[in-house]
């Protein structure tokens, strides 16, 4: 793989095989170090307390009894009420005089533990391996909201959606009462759809059913704000339905829907809206090869970038537009680039280079985040999830998050983690956004069968199976 070299950002910037869960061991009450089988990233965090520390010290004294006095033993043995203790074993004087396991607990040397299968939360002994609220660690809640059930230290997911028989699904996105997702044309050349259902429940709604497209539509990027919905056609156009959704009120936006030449719009794939509900609407075009800007109630289109190698993947903050260039080579001639540029136009920033097939962006208030496609079971060398700072000085290298994974491809952000896809290894992932933790498996096969996009809201994660296409989500 090509040398990652992080680039210059002037200022401020803003947005398997199925892996198994492996057995936890026996959880100590009070550890911090992760011996009470919590992964390791979330050990500080997940309402451990702290071991007591020993009243009196392992000393070789004597107890009292009539008639004369008995030494103690050495190592753990010492006097508590008079007695002599082993505080390595007593569980009413564990690790020190008066230090009382509690019900259920054990003493082993010296502090107090959960027995068999069971690990240490906080005061509570639970089962990592099927406890709907402490489900692989500590808090990690299934919701009984979503599948409600724990199964081998993973949270059930459950089927939100489906395509239509025959199809796969592109894109999705989601807001408070519904999820949205495009299915391309299929295989056998049929036209694709746009379509809705409500997390509460029913029928699936086709916002644009393929018999309403022109020949050969191929839906791809989908996006939601407050009133809209905005999807990209891969055939050259750009559509919006106002909210609620009625299937009737539906206008292309940009591009000719009669497969005319349009000299602004080519192929575009994946869209991005503004933050907090600003008036653009952005999108890359891998036909023009353009990274594109337009208001959303139509008009002008702004090339905010040219020229470039496989736009792929969009995202924004309030300041600026993100993307990633597939690039054309892989492997030690990698060529894919992440890339910026202020919301409006300016000069394009060049944040990375030499990425091998970056399939994903996202970002946040300190960091830009972007996934490596390549299979890096094949590629060990090739990183799976990265991070840049925002405004960072020239020189600096991507912070790896992740490695080792089957193909990275979705990826998205929120205050603690990052989540993404492994389209190879059939996987969703999660890990702390510092840096600093293990990564976390949330879903893996059959729920996972070729995921692809992902997105998260509030409590919940939501991931596309192109293998299958099911729409999935699980309690993160």
């Amino acid at each position: 793989m090509g040398a990652v070299v992080a680039g210059f950002l002037a200022i401020g910037l803003a947005s398997a095989a199925a892996c198994s869960t492996s057995s936890a061991t026996p959880g100590v009450i009070g550890d911090m170090t992760g011996d009470g089988g919590l992964p390791g990233p979330y050990d500080a965090t997940m309402g451990v307390t702290h071991r007591p520390e020993a009243s009196t010290p392992p000393v070789e004294e004597a107890a009292v009894e009539e008639g004369g006095i008995i030494p103690c033993g050495d190592g753990g043995q010492q006097i508590c009420a008079a007695l002599c203790v082993d505080t390595r074993t007593d569980p009413n004087n564990c690790g020190g005089c008066q230090q009382h396991c509690s019900t259920g607990l054990t003493c082993s040397n010296g502090a107090c533990v959960c027995g068999g299968d069971l690990n240490a939360c906080g005061s509570q002994c639970v089962n990592f391996q099927n406890d709907p609220d402490n489900c692989g660690y500590c808090q990690h809640s299934c919701q009984s909201s979503v599948a409600g059930a724990c199964s081998s230290g993973l949270c059930q997911s459950a089927v939100v959606a489906q395509a239509a028989s025959s199809f796969t699904v592109a894109g999705i996105d989601v807001d408070s009462t519904n999820i949205y997702w495009t299915s391309p044309l299929n295989a056998n050349d049929v036209p694709g759809s746009v379509s809705a259902k409500a997390f509460a429940g029913g029928t699936t709604f086709s916002i644009l059913p393929a018999a309403d497209y022109p020949a050969h539509a191929s839906p791809f990027g989908v996006k939601v704000d407050l009133s809209h919905v905005f999807w990209t056609d891969e055939t050259g156009t750009i559509w919006e339905e106002p909210i609620p959704l009625n299937g009737a009120t539906f206008a292309y936006v940009w591009g000719n829907p009669d497969g005319g030449a349009s000299t602004k719009v080519g192929s575009p794939v994946a869209i991005a809206l503004d933050v907090n509900g600003g008036p653009n609407l952005y999108w890359v075009d891998t036909g023009l090869n353009t990274v594109n800007q337009a208001s959303k109630d139509g008009g002008p289109i702004t090339v905010l970038a040219q020229n470039r190698v496989v736009p792929h993947a969009i995202t924004t903050d309030a300041n600026y537009v993100y993307w990633v260039d597939l690039g054309a080579k892989t492997g030690a001639d990698a060529d894919g680039t992440v890339n910026a540029v202020l919301i409006g136009g300016g000069p394009t920033i060049t944040l990375a280079t030499g990425i091998d097939e970056p399939e994903g962006i996202a970002v946040d208030s300190m960091n830009v985040y972007f996934t490596s496609g390549a299979n890096a079971h094949s590629e060990p060398q090739v990183p799976s999830v990265m991070s840049l700072p925002l405004g960072s000085d020239a020189g600096t290298a991507p912070t790896v998050l992740a490695s080792a994974y089957g193909s990275a491809r979705g990826i998205a952000v929120d205050s603690q983690y990052v989540y993404w896809t492994n389209y190879d290894d059939n996987t969703v992932v999660k890990t702390p956004i510092n840096g600093m933790g293990t990564p976390y498996t949330v879903a893996t096969a059959p729920d996972c069968n070729n995921p692809n996009a992902i997105v998260v809201l509030d409590n919940n994660i939501y991931w596309a199976n192109e293998g299958d296409g099911t729409i999935r989500k699980v309690a993160k």
